[in-house]
């Protein structure tokens, strides 16, 4: 409804920016831009003198980016609010591109300039790539630019050269690009179902290196087939995508491959129905499909606007990015120079006036399908099984949700202006922020029934010190007030050797166990060793402390005192060997994966078999050693304190034994095959990672048919796990080094599986019930290898007692506690060995 609008402003802290050339002679007329809290950033040009000043900025500037026609641009962060900037000559580059040409003896091979040869140029301010040709000389001159790295491609018929090189500032660099023959790649995209229909039209993409700068770009022809060149020696990577069909990303190239097939798998269909809670329909809900695709990879594609459409790409949320091993990726092939970011859906995913959408070029796999409207609290479907080419149908109702406000006051009653408020829907990926009022007050409307409430302090808006769970009726209107905790002291931490030396340099990290008071922080010691954590002390505190050179430090303090000493005990290097043959001949290229303390580090075995990890801790760790062809070995075992940084832990030698496979076929218990079953040795996890390549685990194709290497020898029991359909195994499977056993049959029955999480992220370990001296005991029985769990130290065996204060007595009850929203803490209490433990786990998205 219309409504009274105030708007409160706050006070202006005037900028002052002088712009000079690096003589100090002023510059005018350079283009400043002012960055701060506003959504675009603020402009003047320089005057006679140089200056430019702003007036009307804010507290916060993110930023000032100065240029001058004949100077390079230049970026800074201020520190002040009076800034100096200098401005450079712009960096050249002169390019010179000579061919290898057969000349009459005795001269042999000559080198002369390539004429016409087509040359670009790309970097962090040249994109998309710039085009040029060289001249009769061979000569390509490029002016105007700025300091950085540059990549350099040249092409003439079927030769081609690339190079890279940094320019500093003013520097004028020459460079000589030599052309060599390059290599055709013919790329062949059909249909992965059955009869590989070709696909005529597809747009294939070759990249250098996975992550070139010059991507070949090409359609396929009637036949599927299109020929890509020429590229220089090196690892090539191909992505193909076609309409109806999902794209193939990433897909590795040999170095001596000239052709390569791909085979897409057609994408599926939601059709369904937005209506509010009488069933009346809702026009204007976005759709977006989350979920996992056949493959076990994510999925999250949204609500795309069409740019042929006439709407302006810009103004398009562009796709999310994955998390997929270190790097975040963008789902889908990658961009062609110019060209638009993902892949865009022929038609807006938004509801129409009659509630109804159609969502076309689905992934397949298992997806939930999510709607969103201002209006109404986000939905989210239940999980479905999505096969390629299918359609599904479904009705997704939205309820209007809660209505909370209330004051945010501070100890002594007197209201808190500006602090910031936010909300997050436990079960939902909505979050609310709002600044409190001069009277301290705040509204969130249409809010999800269950949710968390962050507050932080006006003076540190991203630091909340405040978290209250609430639960809600559904069109409830509820007040709160809001009390600050009273600002603690700050703890301080000195780290200093075991020579007594202060240790510069140290990340402290701290994070609270108590849920009602958020702290998550990590700093560096200063020269004197020292790190003061603002607003810390007396809070019940995990406390890590890391410095290169020595073994980590980790205690539990149930109220952290105001000052703290930490002393650090060199760290110990390890070294081993990895042999085959019983020991007779070292294994080469062994992956070693060590496990400490939450922490992962990995490495290989050199050519003799030997392997070294730095900077392990004292205490226990686990050992992972894994060759193809070979059994995998698994460790625990008890680093002692070496006392001295030269003397190394020696671990006994390693021998991997030759392994073998296991063939057979998944069902469910009505016979039929089982497509994307997890199938591994013993038990198989409920929860991974979204994205996460599982170590040791096998998937079933289309027909239920799977293969899984590097399985011990002797008798094993070989498990399988779908979220659709339960669990199976197999027992007692007789595997001989390399030999195949098989085909084995697992059948997968319903019942006796994790339950499935309500919310879209939560916590990747997989769960079981046992009886306990109480009651039913939850335990964790597999902690997904890679995740957040996993860095939080959570491990089997450890018994489930609270999770954010509400203590545990179930399987289906600890689930549900353990959701949230991606990136938010939960506060896991467990049972260890006997000892009581807190630890706070980050939350991440998660596949079943």
């Amino acid at each position: 409804e219309p409504g009274p609008l105030r708007v409160a402003l706050a006070p202006a802290v005037p900028l002052h920016v002088r712009v000079s050339g690096v003589d100090g002679r002023p510059i005018a007329g350079a283009l400043v831009l002012a960055q701060g809290d506003e959504g675009v950033p603020q402009a003047a040009l320089s005057s006679p003198l140089g200056e430019v000043s702003f007036a009307g900025i804010g507290e916060r500037v993110e930023g000032v980016r100065v240029s001058a026609p004949g100077y390079a641009p230049s970026s800074v962060e201020p520190s002040s609010r009076d800034l100096t900037v200098q401005l450079s000559s712009p960096a050249s580059l002169l390019v010179s591109v000579v061919a290898a040409v057969e000349a009459t003896a005795p001269a042999g091979t000559v080198k002369q300039p390539a004429a016409g040869a087509r040359v670009w140029l790309s970097g962090l301010d040249v994109w998309p790539p710039r085009e040029s040709s060289a001249g009769r000389d061979g000569d390509v001159v490029w002016e105007g630019l700025s300091r950085g790295t540059y990549d350099v491609r040249a092409e003439l018929g079927g030769a081609v050269a690339v190079a890279s090189l940094t320019l500093e500032r003013s520097e004028h660099r020459s460079l000589v690009l030599e052309l060599v023959p390059g290599r055709t790649i013919e790329v062949l995209v059909n249909d992965s179902a059955p009869g590989n229909a070709p696909i005529a039209g597809a747009d294939v993409v070759l990249v250098e290196d996975g992550l070139g700068p010059f991507p070949l770009h090409g359609s396929t022809d009637a036949a599927g087939r299109v020929v890509l060149g020429p590229l220089p020696r090196g690892s090539v990577t191909v992505n193909a995508r076609a309409e109806g069909f999902m794209p193939e990303s990433a897909v590795p190239v040999s170095s001596d491959a000239l052709r390569v097939q791909l085979s897409l798998t057609r994408g599926g269909r939601v059709r369904g129905r937005v209506v509010d809670p009488s069933g009346a329909p809702i026009a204007g809900a976005s759709l977006e499909v989350l979920g996992s695709d056949l493959r076990g990879q994510p999925i999250a594609r949204r609500a795309w606007l069409d740019p042929l459409a006439g709407a302006a790409p810009s103004l398009a949320a562009p796709p999310p990015l994955i998390p997929l091993g270190e790097l975040g990726v963008l789902p889908g092939p990658l961009p062609v120079p110019g060209g638009a970011l993902g892949s865009a859906s022929k038609s807006p995913w938004v509801s129409d006036a009659s509630g109804n959408f159609l969502l076309q070029d689905v992934p397949p796999g298992r997806i939930r399908v999510l709607a969103r409207h201002p209006d109404f609290v986000e939905a989210t479907s239940a999980e479905q099984e999505l096969a390629p080419a299918a359609e599904i149908a479904l009705t997704l109702q939205l309820a209007r949700g809660a209505t909370l406000s209330g004051h945010v006051m501070e100890p002594g009653g007197r209201p808190v202006a500006r602090a910031r408020l936010e909300a997050q829907g436990r079960h939902s990926l909505q979050q609310y922020s709002a600044l409190t009022r001069d009277d301290g007050s705040f509204e969130f409307r249409s809010v999800p029934t269950e949710l968390d409430l962050f507050v932080s302090r006006p003076s540190d808006r991203q630091r909340f010190v405040l978290r209250q769970s609430l639960q809600l009726r559904s069109g409830e209107s509820r007040q709160l007030e809001l009390r600050l905790p009273p600002e603690r002291a700050a703890l301080e931490v000195s780290v200093h050797g075991d020579d007594q030396r202060a240790l510069d340099g140290a990340l402290v990290s701290v994070f609270s166990l108590d849920p009602a008071e958020p702290l998550r922080r990590t700093l560096t010691t200063d020269a004197t060793g020292k790190v003061r954590i603002a607003d810390a002390a007396g809070l019940p505190l995990g406390l890590r402390v890391q410095a290169a050179g020595f073994g980590n430090f980790e205690t539990q303090l149930g109220a952290a005192p105001a000052r703290m000493e930490v002393s650090l005990q060199p760290a110990v290097r390890i070294v081993g060997r990895v042999t085959q043959v019983r020991g007779r001949q070292g294994l080469s290229g062994a992956l070693i994966v060590w496990m400490q303390g939450g922490e992962r580090r990995t490495t290989r075995s050199d050519v003799s078999g030997e392997f070294q990890l730095g900077e392990a801790s004292a205490g226990s760790a686990r050992l992972r050693v894994s060759h193809p062809g070979f059994a995998t070995h698994f460790a625990e075992l008890t680093v002692p304190a070496m006392g001295r940084a030269d003397r190394a832990f020696e671990l006994s030698p390693i021998n991997l034994v030759e392994a073998g496979s296991v063939a057979g076929v998944v069902l469910d218990e009505e016979g039929e095959p089982v497509r994307g079953a997890r199938v591994g040795l013993g038990l198989v996890p409920a929860f991974l990672p979204a994205g996460a390549e599982p170590f040791g685990l096998a998937q079933s194709d289309a027909r239920g048919q799977f293969r899984l290497d590097e399985v011990p020898a002797g008798r094993v029991t070989i498990s399988a796990y779908a979220a659709a359909s339960g669990r199976g195994s197999v027992e007692d499977v007789q595997v001989r080094a390399g030999e195949s056993s098989g085909p084995v049959e697992i059948v997968l029955h319903a019942g006796n599986t994790d339950p499935g999480p309500d919310a879209l992220a939560s916590v990747a370990i997989t769960l079981g019930e046992r009886p306990g001296s109480a009651g039913v005991e939850v335990v964790i029985v597999n902690v997904a290898a890679g995740s957040e769990a996993e860095r939080a130290d959570l491990r089997e065996g450890d018994v489930l007692r609270a999770v954010d204060g509400w203590d545990v007595h179930g399987m289906a009850e600890a689930r549900r506690y353990l959701g949230g929203s991606e990136g938010s803490d939960v506060i896991v209490e467990l049972e260890r060995d006997g000892e009581w433990l807190s630890l706070d786990v980050r939350r991440e998205a998660v596949r079943r």
